[in-house]
C-alpha cells in the first residue's frame, strides 16, 4: 500500500498486490486405544500432541526446593461418545499401522513388498 500524502492509504494496484497460496487444514486423525484408569480400554480417535505446564511453588520447608514450572506432553483424545479428553502418551496404543509408512535398512525385501501395497492401495483409492 502507498501512503497517502493526508494520512491515509491508498488500495494497492493490482501489480503491488501480492497472492497468498490457499489456506489447507488437512485432518490427521489417528484411531487408537486409550488405556483409562481402572483397566479400562476405549476406542478414540488422536488429534494432537500438547505440552502442558504446572506451576509448582517453593517448598515452605527449610532447604526444601525452589519451585518452578513442571512442563509435559498430553494428547488430545477424542472417544465415541464424542467427549474430549487429554491422556498421557503411555496410555495411547495407535492402531492405524503409520509405521508401515518408514522403511529401515535392515529387511529391504520387507520394505519393498510394503511400499508395493502401498501404491496398490493408493491406486485403488
Amino acid at each position: 500500500m502507498k501512503k497517502y500524502s493526508k494520512g491515509g492509504f491508498i488500495e494497492p494496484e493490482e501489480k503491488e498486490m501480492i497472492s497468498f497460496m490457499p489456506l489447507q487444514i488437512k485432518e490427521n486423525l489417528r484411531t487408537c486405544i486409550v488405556e483409562l484408569p481402572g483397566k479400562n480400554k476405549r476406542m478414540a480417535l488422536f488429534h494432537k500432541w500438547i505440552d502442558k505446564s504446572e506451576i509448582i511453588s517453593p517448598s515452605p520447608m527449610v532447604g526444601g526446593h525452589s519451585g518452578g514450572e513442571l512442563k509435559f506432553t498430553m494428547a488430545i483424545v477424542e472417544f465415541e461418545d464424542g467427549t474430549v479428553r487429554c491422556v498421557l502418551p503411555e496410555r495411547i496404543q495407535f492402531t492405524d499401522n503409520e509405521f508401515r509408512k518408514y522403511c529401515f535398512e535392515k529387511g529391504a525385501e520387507r520394505c519393498e513388498r510394503i511400499q508395493a501395497e502401498q501404491k496398490i492401495r493408493r491406486s485403488r483409492n
